[in-house]
């Protein structure tokens, strides 16, 4: 019997090749982590490993236990482990500091420095102003912190521009510098801040990007807006952004087995799409410049950011393509086609988006970013576009409602993914959950629409090209060894190895739900299922 190798197949070529990579690298490229505890302590924590990072500053602090920076950075870290962890014993090791007086003044400021972490800001006060050296690094920009979440700004911003005058925490101090101003909307000493030699290379692309929208500079932000994002992007990220990016074109023309969409139409929607993630820019400094709302902590405030300033946003941009793509063409002549370009736009978004998220964060964040951020892009504009085709193809009434139905939803199912995320109710299960529901909806969406479809037949010669399942998971194995091979060169094997096997286990649950929801469809005739049923 003779069978050739197709996309149906690839997973027997990639599994290998895959178990080959992994056992290659850990016997003929293995390495460990420094044996220096400063940069074992990096490595770990940018792994993601706060326990094991605080065990190397330790080794260092034994060493060197008066070093002031060290000292900073271990309490700080402590403080970023979840779970169980020994404050008590963190106390003790600083009280015993301000026994000595020499080293009096490192042990009542890390206590200081505790009780702030534990937003006690009344005993960091206390104990900061038992420090005799007043120049100290760290110090002034410590206290500010205290008086600014007392909401004492004035004071606070005196302490702030000590500590830059000093030479010292410049960076901290001017990331809580512009916290104020934003806060007070003092737009003129923000740009003082940014345009001084000092402190203005620590001001982020957005803060002088929307300085250039306030002052009407437009070669200036539109360098920021399209070109400064993308500087230092590397080829390794745009390579892998690239890899998901094919993934679910491929997918797409596949299951467009019907009336194929012309290739051109389909490469004009993902680049437009593409293009759109820059123009989230100025729609959201416009809306800031309105508002002013930003994520600050507080339950209401960080559901409107996120719900207005992100889900409303970003679905508005990934829209816009549709809409150009039905206004001045005659593709869309079948319920899947407006699917299909509303999912290629959301995935050129996605792709801009994982470019700059992988310079960033690395490569090890190309796997999740392929399985939850493209898929749940794709989903929520294919919603609105679902709602759409519905109305225009399946049960026929005005589109407008069903456009501004489906847009609303969208946006409140983005955004409620991203608060619990990013808001004060930190609640990843919540996020998964609404990913979930989306990538079955999704499945659901595209079979109701090939459902529909007046060109529907039977069996298609091309009826093979739904299922899908050999497409993505080979994808996701790539990508798994890809972040493996990442970690195994910038942090270490035995880290490489640790985060290979919890990454891949940890998210089987998220695998089965995505690849049965959209690996395979099965078409009948005008049958419609609900999109959000068990």
């Amino acid at each position: 019997m003779t069978w050739k190798i197709d996309i149906r197949h690839m997973w027997l070529i990639v599994i290998p090749i895959a178990g080959l990579t992994v056992a290659a690298v850990n016997i003929f490229l293995r390495h460990g982590l420094p044996a220096d505890p400063i940069p074992r302590f990096a490595a770990l924590q940018k792994a993601g490993m706060p326990a094991e990072a605080e065990k190397a500053l330790e080794q260092a602090l034994d060493r060197d236990p008066e070093n002031l920076y060290l000292n900073y950075r271990y309490i700080n870290n402590h403080f970023d482990i979840t779970g169980t962890r020994d404050d008590a014993q963190l106390t003790r090791r600083y009280e015993d500091l301000t026994k000595d007086e020499e080293t009096a003044d490192l042990g009542n400021y890390g206590l200081g420095l505790i009780e702030s972490r534990k937003n006690n800001y009344d005993a960091a006060w206390s104990f900061y102003q038992l420090v005799f050296n007043r120049r100290q690094k760290y110090l002034n920009n410590s206290l500010g912190y205290v008086l600014m979440n007392r909401q004492r700004y004035d004071e606070a911003e005196t302490y702030f521009q000590r500590e830059i005058e000093l030479d010292a925490n410049i960076e901290g101090a001017v990331s809580n510098l512009v916290n104020i101003y934003q806060k007070q909307r003092n737009w003129k000493k923000l740009t003082q801040l940014a345009r001084d030699d000092k402190t203005g290379r620590f001001i982020g692309t957005g803060i002088r990007r929307y300085i250039a929208f306030r002052s009407g500079a437009i070669a200036r932000y539109a360098y920021l807006m399209f070109f400064e994002p993308l500087r230092q992007a590397r080829i390794t990220g745009i390579a892998a952004a690239l890899l998901i990016c094919l993934t679910w074109f491929v997918f797409f023309w596949r299951v467009d087995i019907f009336e194929q969409e012309p290739i051109a139409f389909c490469l004009t929607a993902l680049v437009l799409g593409g293009l759109s993630t820059f123009f989230v820019f100025p729609l959201g400094d416009a809306l800031y410049a309105w508002d002013a709302v930003r994520l600050n902590g507080q339950g209401l405030n960080d559901l409107i950011y996120t719900i207005l300033h992100i889900g409303v946003v970003e679905e508005a941009v990934k829209l816009a393509p549709v809409f150009l793509i039905v206004l001045f063409t005659r593709q869309v002549n079948e319920p899947v086609d407006l699917i299909i370009y509303g999912s290629l736009s959301a995935l050129g978004f996605a792709t801009v988006e994982n470019v700059l998220y992988f310079t960033s964060y690395g490569l090890n964040i190309a796997y999740t970013r392929f399985l939850s951020s493209t898929v749940l892009h794709m989903s929520m504009t294919g919603f609105v576009c679902y709602c759409w085709a519905k109305a225009r193809y399946i049960r026929v009434r005005s589109p407008v409602w069903a456009i501004g139905l489906g847009f609303l939803l969208a946006s409140v199912a983005h955004g409620l993914y991203d608060y619990f995320l990013l808001g004060p109710f930190k609640f990843g299960l919540m996020s998964w959950a609404i990913l979930a529901y989306l990538a079955i909806a999704f499945g659901r969406m595209i079979n109701n629409s090939l459902n529909f479809s007046p060109f529907f037949q039977e069996r298609p010669a091309r009826y093979e090209r739904l299922s899908n399942y050999s497409l993505m998971f080979s994808t996701a194995v790539v990508l798994l060894v890809l972040g493996f091979v990442y970690d195994n060169f910038f942090l270490a094997t035995d880290l490489a190895d640790r985060r290979l096997w919890s990454l891949a286990s940890s998210t089987v649950l998220t695998v089965l739900v995505v690849f049965t929801s959209l690996g395979d469809f099965k078409l009948s005739l005008g049958t419609l299922v609900p999109l959000f049923k068990k």
